[in-house]
C-alpha cells in the first residue's frame, strides 16, 4: 500500500503539497502493481484532462491519439531505471495545480507528469500535421444586463486569421456584421466601451446569415485557435450550424498558465507583453486573432526549443535523458 510519507517525499522533490485528499484508501495501489502513483483529486485529474486537449491542438491530432501517445511515453518512462529517470521541471510539474486554493495539489505520479511535458514539448512526439490552424475573435452585442450571453446576443464583427502548421500566414478573413434591426434600435452593438463597434459601423454590413456560410467553410478541417477559447466556442456553438465545439483546438491561456507559472494575469495583453510582441488595436477581431496566434506560435517555439536544449536525444535514445538536475 502507498503511504503517505511516499506520497510526501515525490511531492517535497518536486516542491508541492500533497494536500489533505491525496491519499484515498480506496484508490490506492495494492502491493505488487507497476511502481506509479496513481491517487488524485478530482481536480489533479481535470488539469491532465485540460492538458491532454491542449496537446491534441497543439498536435493538430485527435485526443485518442494523446491518450495512445501519453500511456507509451509512461510505459518508456517506467522501463527506464529509477536513478535515470528523467525528472519534470518543477515549473511544468506546477502547472497541473488546480484553481482552488484548497486543493491546489500536483499529480503525485512522475511517470504521467513527464509523459504529459513531453508530449507537450518534444516537436516529434507526434507525426507531423497538415491541418490549418485557425485563430478566430469574435466581438459580440447583447442586451446591457446580459452582454455575454451568447443566447441573448449577436455577434457583430469576426476576425479569421489562417496558418500553415508551420505558424506562415495562409489567408485571412474579417467582417463586421449587423444584427437585427429591431435589437440594434433597442440595444445598440452592446458594450461600445469594449469594442468600440458604433452602430453605424454595422448598419449597412451582412447579416450573420449572409456570413455564417464562410465562416463554417474556413473553420472546417482546421485547428480553432482562441484567447479564453471558451467564449468563443460558446458563441459559435450557438450561432453556427455544424460547429463542432469537441474538435481539436487551441487556447494560448491555459498555455501561458503552465509555461508561466510566475505571472498573475494570463490576458492576452499580459501574455503578449511577457513574450514582447507589440500589442494594439485590442478588442478587434482581426489583431486580437493575429496576436493570439503569434502568442501561441512563440510559446510553441520556446516548448521545442527547451526539449532541444534540456532533453535532447543522447546516444541515440530518445526519450531517455540524463537526469535534469
Amino acid at each position: 500500500m502507498i503511504t503517505r510519507d511516499a506520497v510526501g517525499r515525490f511531492a517535497a522533490g518536486h516542491h508541492l503539497d500533497p494536500g489533505p485528499d491525496a491519499l484515498d484508501p480506496e484508490r490506492a495501489v495494492p502491493a505488487g502493481d507497476p511502481p506509479i502513483i496513481e491517487v488524485r483529486t478530482t481536480e489533479q485529474d481535470l488539469a491532465l484532462q485540460r492538458t491532454a486537449g491542449l496537446i491534441a491542438g497543439v498536435a493538430g491530432c485527435d485526443t485518442a491519439v494523446v491518450d495512445a501517445t501519453i500511456d507509451r511515453f509512461r510505459n518508456e518512462y517506467l522501463d527506464i531505471p529509477e536513478e535515470q529517470r528523467p525528472i519534470t521541471p518543477e515549473d511544468f510539474a506546477g502547472g497541473f495545480r488546480g484553481r482552488n486554493p484548497d486543493t491546489r495539489t500536483a499529480p503525485q505520479d512522475p511517470a504521467t507528469v513527464w509523459a504529459h511535458f513531453r508530449a507537450l514539448h518534444d516537436p516529434d512526439a507526434f507525426p507531423a500535421s497538415d491541418r490549418l490552424i485557425t485563430s478566430v475573435d469574435l466581438e459580440t452585442a447583447g442586451p446591457e444586463e446580459n452582454w455575454y450571453d451568447p443566447a441573448a446576443g449577436y455577434i457583430i464583427e469576426i476576425g479569421m486569421v489562417t496558418y500553415r502548421p508551420d505558424g506562415t500566414e495562409h489567408s485571412r478573413f474579417n467582417q463586421l456584421v449587423r444584427p437585427p434591426q429591431a435589437f440594434l434600435e433597442e440595444h445598440g452593438t452592446g458594450n461600445q466601451t469594449v469594442h468600440h463597434i458604433s452602430p453605424e459601423m454595422v448598419s449597412d454590413q451582412p447579416g450573420w446569415a449572409e456570413v455564417s456560410d464562410r465562416v463554417g467553410t474556413r473553420l472546417a478541417g482546421s485547428t480553432l485557435l482562441a484567447q479564453n477559447q471558451q467564449y468563443e466556442k460558446n458563441w459559435l456553438t450557438k450561432h453556427l450550424p455544424g460547429f463542432d465545439a469537441d474538435a481539436p483546438s487551441i487556447d494560448p491561456m491555459p498555455l501561458s498558465r503552465l509555461l508561466h507559472r510566475g505571472m498573475k494575469k494570463h490576458t492576452l495583453s499580459a501574455i503578449c507583453e511577457r513574450l514582447g510582441i507589440p500589442y494594439a488595436d485590442a478588442h478587434r477581431s482581426t489583431p486580437d486573432a493575429e496576436m493570439a496566434a503569434r502568442a501561441f506560435f512563440t510559446m510553441r517555439t520556446a516548448m521545442h526549443a527547451r526539449w532541444r536544449t534540456e532533453f535532447a536525444e543522447q546516444d541515440g535514445d530518445v526519450g531517455h535523458p540524463a537526469r535534469a538536475s
